[in-house]
This record gives C-alpha cells, structure tokens and sequence, in this order.
C-alpha cells in the first residue's frame, strides 16, 4: 500500500468535489482522485444552467411515436450511433417503458427533490470561495416557433406548475421588450423566473476544488482500477495505476465512467453515455440577457465570459466512439439561421458524455454489496445543477447524519424501472 486516506473520492466533476467539499467541511480527512484534472470532463463543458425546474425526463408519453422522426431526421435533437442499437437495446426496452404517466409522475417528484433549490445548494457550497463570482441569478427563456409548438409541450408545462415552477407566456412584442436580441426570433416564448447559471463552469469546479485544497484536502491524478476488501466485505483500499491506496470508506463518483466499477460494488442500474454537444462563439457581438433554450432543437444559448456558449442535444454512443459532426451542424445551421447577425473571433467545439439512466434518475446511495462504499452518478442533464445537493446528501449518508428523506428512489439495488 502506497498511501493512506480516511474517505477516497474517486471523480473529480461538480458531484464529487461537492461530494469532498461537503465530507471535509464535516471534518473528514478526504483526498480526491481523477486520472484528468478536476472539472475538465462533463463539469467543463456543459450549457451553465441551474435548471430548477428540470424536472420532467425525455421519456414522456406518447414519445413512442416521435422516435422515427426524431431518429431520421438530421435537424431533429436525437442522434443515435447505429454501431451501438444492440448493445443499446436491453438499455431502451427499460427507458422506453418509463414513459408512462405514472413513472414520469414519480421521476418528476424525485427530480423536484434534488433540483428545486439548486441555485441556494450552489451559493451555499460555494460562500466565502471564489467559485461565487461565476453564479449568477436569472431567468431561463424558452423559444417555440409558434403556439402550437407550445401547446405540443404542454403536459410537461402542466408537470412544472404542479411543483411550482413559475413562468410566463411572452409573446413576440413582450419578447423583445425583454430582450432586444430575440426580436423577431420565437413566435412565443416562456420566461422561467428563479433559476441561475454558472457563467464559467470549468473555472466554477476549478475554483471550488482549489477551496478543497486550501482546506487540507489532497488530490491525486490517478486512475481507479479496482478494488481491495478484507474477509468480512469491508472496502479496505483502491487499486490505481499509481499504486494501491488504503482507506476505512470510498465515494464513486465518476460519471459516465462509472458503470465498470459500479458493477463490482453490485449496482444493478444500467448506465450509458448519452452524449452532449456544444459549440463556443468567441467574442461575440451578441451577449443575451438570460440564458435561451432552442425548444425544437433542445439546446441551449448561453452568454458566458466572453463567449457565446451554445450546448445542448443528445446521442446515445459509447464512450470510446469518435465525435460525430452531424450535431454540431444542427447546432451551427441553427445559429445561422436564427443569428444571422452574429459575428465571432473563432468558434470551437466540445463533446462530452452524460451518465444516462433508464429511469432517469441519479444513483445516490450505499454499494448494495459493501457498507463502506457509497455511489453517486446518472444525472443525465443535470450534474451541474444536482451536483452540490447530491454532495451534500451523501456526506450525511456516509456520515450517518439524517438526510429527512427518503433516498430509496435512488437506490443502486434498483433495476432502473419505476413500478
């Protein structure tokens, strides 16, 4: 054994910095493990949106019939790499079959748990650091081309106004009188009050994790491999390419990364990547007064420093399969078309990996198999804004603290089907 720690844990994105953030402000000796620097995978390149009331999931009913379209069309959001389908399958039987009322129904209570007061999570976590100066409160702007785009949407509308999301209609004239820049752009609009961003995402974890380490936190740049336990099915230790690390507890933490060694720790909730795009405008003569979410396009345009970030859709791929370029071209074909305006310095891309699962819901919970193992990933769309709340409901899980809900939704010992 090369090094010992308290509680080891592993990934470095939003969750598990919150995760060691929440763990060491509690007292806990804590050291952080990535094979990449903290915040440069998925917590880098994400749309900055802490979206409240993103509750409802993709799969909603009567999305059976709109599959086809969306999988065939190019300018629709959903992509799909057809060398995946029959590994993917098995995975989709179960997301498919959650479309129901009834599960949406539940997904979206225990999606309103963990998401309802992000903006708070996100200033509390980060009080006192300089992770504070990139959070930001403001609206989100939802543009539909027409009403009847709108009214297509409606049940999940309905949903947000049940939890008490508030938003107003604007139409093309109040739109403008909000914001000059959409003018003539949405034939309608939804202005979603009491929401927030992250004006720089990869700097916010970077400035959060900087606050671990001036706090007595350690970090080592490794990768996990495995894990060690004793006769009695006590974690003892983590195998890295850096050498085996002793420890009495250990958080996985490592998103769309997590399903190999979630496996080992008994995890039953299937995991893939579902992957999200963004293209960066720098130096942009646009700067919007809140964030835009694309409603047909489903991404999102967001005035960051400096940039325009514009971040969003979703293909499920492996981990390991080459970027397609067929989402960037709907992502800067639209831009083209509803900016004609805009002008820029340069423009890069990114892609990235969500971890997707079949309920839609995160994994934030104790290994089913070890007692001193605790599990938190599968956020999907919202690791940024879920990410301080789920750390802070694991270090009171693993610290034995009274969390005053009941986490079995989010249970690894699920089989990612609500019944």
């Amino acid at each position: 054994m090369t090094d010992t720690s308290d509680i080891l844990v592993v990934g470095a994105g939003i969750v598990g910095v919150s995760t060691a953030i929440w763990l060491q402000r509690s007292g806990a000796a804590v050291t952080l493990i990535d094979r990449d620097e903290p915040g440069f995978a998925t917590s880098y390149g994400n749309a900055g949106i802490l979206a409240t009331a993103s509750i409802v999931p993709v799969p909603t009913p009567g999305i059976l019939l709109k599959v086809p379209e969306m999988l065939f069309n190019n300018k629709k959001p959903l992509f799909l790499r057809w060398s995946q389908v029959p590994r993917l399958l098995p995975f989709f039987y179960k997301y498919l079959r959650n479309s129901n009322k009834y599960s949406v129904s539940k997904i979206s209570n225990a999606l309103s748990y963990i998401l309802h007061d992000s903006v708070e999570q996100h200033l509390e976590i980060a009080k006192g650091t300089k992770a504070e100066k990139y959070i930001t409160t403001d609206d989100l702007i939802v543009g539909y081309a027409d009403k009847k785009a709108y009214e297509s949407e409606k049940y999940s509308w309905a949903l947000k106004e049940k939890h008490g999301h508030e938003f107003t209609i604007l139409d093309q004239k109040h739109l403008a009188e909000y914001d000059k820049n959409l003018e003539n752009k949405f034939g309608l609009a939804v202005q979603c009050m009491n929401h927030g961003s992250i004006i720089d995402p990869g700097a916010y974890v970077g400035e959060l994790f900087n606050s671990f380490l001036n706090n007595g936190g350690k970090f080592l740049k490794s990768d996990v491999k495995d894990f060690l336990f004793d006769g009695s099915n006590n974690l003892i230790g983590l195998v890295t390419n850096s050498g085996d690390i002793t420890c009495n507890k250990a958080v996985l933490t490592t998103g769309a990364w997590s399903a190999g060694l979630a496996k080992i720790l008994g995890a039953r909730i299937p995991l893939v990547s579902e992957r999200g795009y963004h293209v960066e405008y720098h130096s942009p003569n646009i700067k919007l007064k809140a964030p835009v979410m694309i409603s047909d396009s489903k991404f999102i345009i967001h005035s960051m420093q400096g940039r325009l970030r514009c971040a969003g859709l979703v293909e499920f791929g492996g981990l390991s399969d080459v970027t397609s370029y067929k989402p960037f071209e709907l992502i800067e074909n639209k831009i083209k078309t509803l900016f004609p305006e805009l002008k820029y310095k340069r423009k890069t891309r990114w892609m990235g990996h969500r971890p997707s699962t079949t309920d839609s819901l995160p994994v934030i919970s104790v290994s089913p198999k070890y007692k001193n193992v605790w599990l938190g990933y599968g956020h999907q769309h919202i690791g940024l804004s879920a990410g301080p709340k789920t750390g802070k409901l694991l270090s009171e899980i693993i610290l034995s603290k009274n969390t005053n809900h009941d986490l079995s939704i989010f249970s690894a010992n699920r089989d990612g089907l609500i019944d």
